[in-house]
Order: C-alpha cells, then sequence, then structure tokens
C-alpha cells in the first residue's frame, strides 16, 4: 500500500468517525455494520415507517430471504400468528431476538417459534437481519438465520400516529393507533409505548382469483378419444348439500337404486322431495353438482391485537448501567372454513339399512354430505404473550491493565404465553355412528339403537333429505373444543 499523504490520513480519519460503530447481531462485538463477515441487512425505522403495514412480521415476510411462513393470508392452517422462515428451513430454524435478546416463543401451546406480530411496530429503531447460519453463537434454532429487533431508546418526547387502510372493494379495513413517549435525564431514560390494531377479514368469495377451485388437464392417456391435453375444470368438493351417494358394493356390484337415478352416482332431488336423480360432474363452466367451499373461507383472516411496551435505562456508577424491557400483547384472531364435510368411508361409518331415514333399506358405505346446516367451521385464538427483562451492564475501567474496555451484561429475562383455541363446527363421530345407526320407534318417538337397548340421549340423523337435520341432531353430533 502506498504511503499516504497528511491530508489523505486526516480525511480516512473523518470518514472513520462518521462511521457509526454498533453492535451486530450474531456477535457482541461492536464492530462498523459494513465489516461483517456476514450477509446483514438492515430494515431502519423510515423503511418501516414507509412500507404502509402495521405488522412488522408482514413487512419482515418481503425480504427475499423469507420462505414460507405463515400469517393472516393463512386460513386453512393458520393460527393468526406471523412468523419467519429464513431459507425455508423452518421457523424453529429462524432465531428471533429483541435487542439481542431472547423472546419468548407465542402462539398456541408449546410453540416453537417467535409471533413476530406480538412486538409493536411503533417501538422498532430497526430490524437486523442475519442471512447465515449462527448456531455456533446460539443453538441450533439459528441454523437459518437470526432477526435481531432493535427498540426505540433515549427518546424525549411523545409521538402519536393513526393510521388506516382499506381495499378497493370496501373491506379488509385496517386500523392502527399507537403512541410513544419518552424521557432522557443526564442518568437515564424510559419509554413508554402503546397501541391497538384491527383488520378486518376478506372473504375468499368475494374475489375472483380465490373464489373457485379448477384443475388443469395438463397429460392424459393418448389412446383415448376424449384425450385433450391444456383446459380448466372446474374442481369443487363432492361432499355436497344434496349428498354423493355411491350405489356400488366393495366388488363394484350395484347393492341398491335410488328412486329416480340411472347412474352410479347419485344426489337428491331438491325439485322432488324423496326423489334421486344422477350426479352431474363440473365442467369448464360449471361446478355441476360439486360444492364450492371457497365462499365461505376467509381470504384475509381477522384479528385486533393490544399491546403495551416500555424499556428503560439508569446509569448507577461511571461503569455501570441498569436496565428493564417490559412487553404485553393480546392478540385474538379467528380463521374459518366451509361446512364440515361428511365422508363415511374416511370415517369408517355405515348407515344402517335399518335407521328409520335411510330410504334404501341397505347398508350405505360410500355417502359424502356437506353439512350446511351445521354452520361454519370456526377457530378463535385468545393469545397473551408477557416479556420482562432485568439487568445490569457495564464495562471495566480503562485504567485497568490486560482487561480493559471489556464489557460486560448479566440479565433475567422472563417470558410467558398463554392461549385459548376454541372451534366450533366439528363433529363427535361415535356419536355420528350412533345417529346413523339402527332406530327403531316406540310410544316415545324414534330412538338409536335397538329394542331393548336404545342409546340415552342419541337423536337419529335425517341425511338424506336435505334440510331436515334438526337442532336437536346438531347439538347431539356437535361440540366446542
Amino acid at each position: 500500500m502506498p504511503d499516504l499523504t497528511d491530508a489523505e490520513l486526516a480525511k480516512l480519519a473523518e470518514q472513520e468517525a462518521k462511521t457509526e460503530t454498533i453492535v451486530v447481531t450474531g456477535s457482541l462485538i461492536g464492530r462498523k455494520e459494513v465489516d461483517s463477515p456476514a450477509p446483514i441487512s438492515v430494515v431502519d425505522k423510515e423503511k418501516l415507517a414507509s412500507a404502509g403495514i402495521t405488522n412488522v412480521g408482514d413487512i419482515l415476510q418481503k425480504i427475499p430471504a423469507q420462505g414460507n411462513a405463515i400469517n393472516a393470508q393463512n386460513n386453512n392452517g393458520g393460527d393468526g400468528s406471523t412468523r419467519i422462515d429464513l431459507r425455508s428451513l423452518g421457523t424453529t430454524r429462524t432465531l428471533v431476538l429483541l435487542n439481542g435478546r431472547r423472546v419468548v416463543s407465542s402462539g398456541l401451546g408449546a410453540d416453537s417459534s417467535v409471533d413476530i406480530g406480538t412486538i409493536p411496530l411503533a417501538m422498532i429503531e430497526r430490524v437486523e437481519v442475519l442471512k447465515d447460519g449462527a448456531a455456533a453463537i446460539y443453538g441450533s434454532d439459528a441454523i437459518a438465520g437470526v432477526v435481531n429487533i432493535i427498540t426505540r431508546s433515549n427518546f424525549n418526547g411523545t409521538d402519536a400516529s393513526a393510521y388506516t387502510s382499506t381495499s378497493p372493494k370496501g373491506d379488509g379495513t385496517n386500523y392502527d393507533l399507537s403512541f410513544v413517549t419518552g424521557r432522557n435525564s443526564s442518568k437515564g431514560n424510559i419509554t413508554f409505548s402503546a397501541g391497538y390494531q384491527k383488520q378486518d377479514a376478506v372473504m375468499a368469495g368475494d374475489r375472483d382469483f380465490s373464489s373457485r377451485t379448477a384443475s388443469y388437464n395438463y397429460a392424459c392417456d393418448p389412446d383415448d378419444p376424449m384425450c385433450k391435453v391444456g383446459g380448466t375444470t372446474l374442481e369443487g368438493s363432492v361432499a355436497t348439500p344434496t349428498g354423493y351417494i355411491g350405489t356400488l358394493d366393495s366388488k363394484g356390484n350395484k347393492a341398491f337404486t335410488p328412486q329416480g337415478c340411472t347412474a352410479d352416482i347419485c344426489t337428491a332431488d331438491v325439485n322432488h322431495p324423496g326423489m334421486f336423480r344422477d350426479f352431474i360432474d363440473p365442467t369448464a363452466d360449471s361446478f355441476g353438482d360439486s360444492y364450492n367451499f371457497q365462499t365461505k373461507n376467509f381470504l384475509f383472516t381477522p384479528s385486533t391485537r393490544v399491546n403495551l411496551f416500555a424499556n428503560g435505562s439508569y446509569e448507577l456508577s461511571k461503569n455501570t448501567q441498569g436496565f428493564f424491557e417490559a412487553s404485553f400483547n393480546s392478540r385474538k384472531s379467528e380463521q374459518q372454513l366451509a361446512e364440515e364435510p361428511l365422508i363415511t368411508s374416511s370415517k369408517k361409518i355405515i348407515i344402517s339399512k335399518d335407521n328409520e331415514y335411510n330410504p334404501f333399506k341397505a347398508d350405505v358405505a360410500d355417502y359424502n354430505r356437506r353439512l350446511v346446516e351445521f354452520g361454519p367451521r370456526t377457530a378463535n385464538q385468545d393469545v397473551d404473550t408477557t416479556r420482562l427483562v432485568v439487568g445490569l451492564k457495564g464495562s471495566i475501567d480503562e485504567q485497568m491493565p490486560v482487561v480493559k474496555n471489556w464489557k460486560w451484561e448479566t440479565s433475567y429475562n422472563y417470558g410467558r404465553a398463554t392461549a385459548t383455541n376454541t372451534l366450533h363446527g366439528n363433529l363427535i363421530v361415535s356419536h355420528l355412528k350412533n345417529a346413523l345407526g339402527p332406530t327403531f320407534t316406540d310410544s316415545t318417538g324414534l330412538h338409536c339403537g335397538v329394542v331393548g337397548a336404545p342409546i340415552q340421549g342419541c337423536v337419529p340423523l335425517n341425511l338424506f333429505t336435505p334440510g331436515q337435520v334438526s337442532q336437536d341432531a346438531i347439538k347431539y353430533l356437535t361440540f366446542t373444543s
């Protein structure tokens, strides 16, 4: 390297002084961000604020290294949480830190990853994303990388904000209210924030791209004269409100023939009560008799969040500082699916030939029915997440030999997540078998079971006549878990 002039050296020193020294995620060593040997992305407060999104997890899911973690757009399989999955290695392999310290895993049950939505956006100064493995430092939960969320401190004043947005169709409205207040002194600082966020639902049936499902014919038997590669066919569920009745037995022989139906697959004829007709398969333009379940599903799930957050520090001596972090987040969220599809073959249920409501007087093993009388299946979450960190940190006096300028920290980190997940619309299979089994009639009415051995509390189920499921039967068959 050639010798530098005094002017060049002075310019380099000036540039060096302007470069901020930060504690880079993945190490407690203070160094320049650009000098980090691992790939680190930093999302600062300005970028977070300009994103037009109220959940920091939704913002972070837009980075290229993010995989397929769940969020509020996951209805079937979602739980209202928003998680991070770097490199698609699984959420359990992405470590989430708050100010360099671990955060309690939160969600339903003993979750193994953090719901990013529990951290209020208004309190975030920046987010550091280490997009490389850090298992040597943190353990196996950091194999994919680390997300370190840095909160605001040394804030003096009050900052309040109100945000609202809605879709062009007027649904999915989002409200977010938050404020941050802080005070500084020569000895320390304290910052407090509170916020409320409400997200309304969007129904899948209200968007063209999600209002129906279809299959694409990408291959078929070339010897089949009907073969036509390409094109889509609407694809609904064969568990329909009018029923999907297979009339063949296990050997392929005709077991019974519903009145009015000439095909092997029949359905109830709602225009002629007590009669049946051939089941109409879906086409490119029509669902036929199959059921379009998409109209009952959420496309964007609703939720509300309330959060409180505080942090602070106080200088106890020249080289020692006490600090704390405290947070509380309460989330209520919901998912909704179409009504329960009853598929007798999957539950190994036989509709008895001795059931009063079985018009065929033969055992029915292949019967699918959408239980629209029962209403949609729903899941409601009520999740509270609490976190408290208290500690001391400092440095060794610069006059001390050998260990001068060393830094130290000790802290206690407590976290607790409690959740209730309430499910509606599912069936009690044992009760379903009873209700579709043999029945008998005596002077007091119709009963499940056989004469001399009634099934107490059971209500026989009328499945073959659409709209004839009684409220007593619904009460007997469903439960809230």
